[in-house]
This record gives C-alpha cells, structure tokens and sequence, in this order.
C-alpha cells in the first residue's frame, strides 16, 4: 500500500514549508529591527536639529516665545524611550555599542536641562533688556532737572558699554561695568531720593545684565553644538558595524532549526523513493 509513504510525504512536505517560514520571519524579524533602529536613530538626529533652530529662534526674536522647544519635546522623549526598550539596549550588544548608546542619549538629557536653563535665563535678560533705556531715559531726565550732570555723563558712558557688551558679550567689560555700577550706588545718598530711587533701579537692570548674559550665551552655544550630531555619527556607524559582523553568524537556535529542516529535507526525499519503489517494485500490479 502507498498510503502510509503518501501521508509521510505529505506532512514532511508541510512540515518542511512551516519550518522554513519560522526560519524566514527569524531572520526578517532581526532585519526589521535593525531598520527600525536605525530610522529612529535618524528621527532623533532630525529632531535635535530643529530643537537647536527653535532655540536661536527664540533668541534672536526679542518677542518670540518657546512654544516650539516644548512641541520637539515630547517626540524626542519618545524616541528615546523607543531606543532604550529597542534590542540596541539589550545584554546582547557589545559594551563598546552598549556605551556609546547611553552617551548618546544622555547628551539629550544634558540638552534638556540646558534648554530649560536657557528658556529661564533668557526671559530674564530679555526682561532688563527691554526695560532698562525706559529707565535711563527716567534717570536722565530725572538728573539733569536736579542739575547732576555728572551722573548724567557717568550714566550715558555705562550705557554706550551696556551695548557694546550686549552685541559683544565678555567678562572684561562686565567688570569694567560692575565697578562702575558700584560706583555709582555708592554716591546714591547724596542724591534727591526719586533719583537715588531710579538709580537703584537702573543698576538693578544693568546688574541683571552682566548676571545671565555672558552664562545665556554659553548655553546657546552648548545647545548648538556638534556633540549630539557627533555622537549620533559614531552610534549609528557603530550599529552598522555590529549588524554587519553578525549577518555571517548563526545562532544555536537557528543551526537546530536548520539542522530540522534538513532532516526534514531527508525524510521527504526518503518519503518519495519509498514511494516510487512500491510503485515500481517486483510487487507491483495494476
């Protein structure tokens, strides 16, 4: 009879097919997380460029507020996240990948931070910087009705240097101005108390100033730096290399699931000569 070497063929065939489909999604399945990887990797570097153009946006509009630093924020988060539940931050990866990864996403953690210290830092020389010539206009005006000239040349000289120092931020010119400032709190007693009083607030803006400014400026630049697009290079080349150098390896549970196909192989082949024999044997009748 043929019946029992047929329903052999039959599920070593199908058995056949099932195993090589596991072995294909396997193989398909550790692709696709690559890929995925990778396009999040690129999605974080796209993400990082338009947080460090929302941030000289903002700076370089007196007006503008930091509605698009805080929309960036929330897709960068998830992204991160994404990468850290990912295989790339797994006990599998090298150590060498595995560090390179934390310093790459601890950078946004650092950016993070400073932005928030710039967006606070910013408001509050923007605050002074819009307020303080209303003041000096009062102080002026206020000091040559009282007939001190003097404080208004000393006040006009500290505002030509505000302004440079502004457009040219240095610690130089920033103690050149405290002394001065000083200087003049120092003859406030001497004055009619409306203009002690405007004095006072006056240097309180000028203070301010010289306080964030220069500290403004260095967050700027730390928030526009290359360490993030740096890093971002090194992760993904890294990655790369890893993928690379495992495509020719193969696992113990790939090598047993090619090691069942094969014998399944066999037994299909053997399934068939079985079959053909009893078909063609000295037993054969029609």
């Amino acid at each position: 009879m043929r019946t029992i070497p047929l329903i052999g063929l039959i599920l070593a065939l199908l058995l056949s097919l099932a195993l090589g489909y596991v072995l294909w999604t396997w193989e398909s399945g550790e692709d696709r997380e690559f890929t995925e990887n990778m396009d999040r990797i690129k999605t974080l570097q796209k993400l990082n460029t338009h947080w460090s153009l929302a941030a000289l946006q903002s700076y370089s509009e007196p007006l503008s507020n930091f509605d698009q630093m805080a929309e960036l924020l929330p897709k960068i988060r998830e992204a991160k996240q994404a990468l850290l539940d990912s295989e790339l931050n797994s006990d599998q990866m090298p150590r060498s990948l595995s560090g390179v990864l934390q310093a790459y996403l601890s950078y946004f953690d650092s950016k993070e931070k400073d932005i928030e210290r710039f967006k606070s830092y910013y408001a509050i020389v923007r605050n002074s910087a819009i307020y303080l010539p209303q003041v000096e206009h009062q102080l002026i005006r206020e000091a040559t009705q009282a007939g001190l000239s003097d404080l208004v040349k000393e006040v006009e000289t500290i505002q030509q240097e505000i302004t440079n120092f502004m457009k040219q931020p240095n610690s130089g010119l920033a103690m050149v101005l405290e002394t001065r400032i000083n200087s003049l709190l120092e003859k406030e007693s001497a004055y009619p108390e409306a203009v002690a009083a405007t004095l006072r607030e006056y240097a309180a803006h000028v203070q301010v100033l010289l306080k964030y400014k220069i500290p403004l400026e260095k967050l700027l630049a730390r928030i526009t730096d290359s360490r993030i697009d740096e890093a971002s290079l090194e992760l993904f080349s890294l990655y790369q290399a890893y993928e690379n150098s495992t495509q020719g390896e193969i696992s113990m549970e790939q090598q047993i699931l090619m090691i069942a196909i094969a014998s399944t192989g066999l037994f299909l082949l053997f399934s068939i000569v079985m079959l053909l024999d009893r078909g063609t044997g000295p037993g054969y009748r029609r």
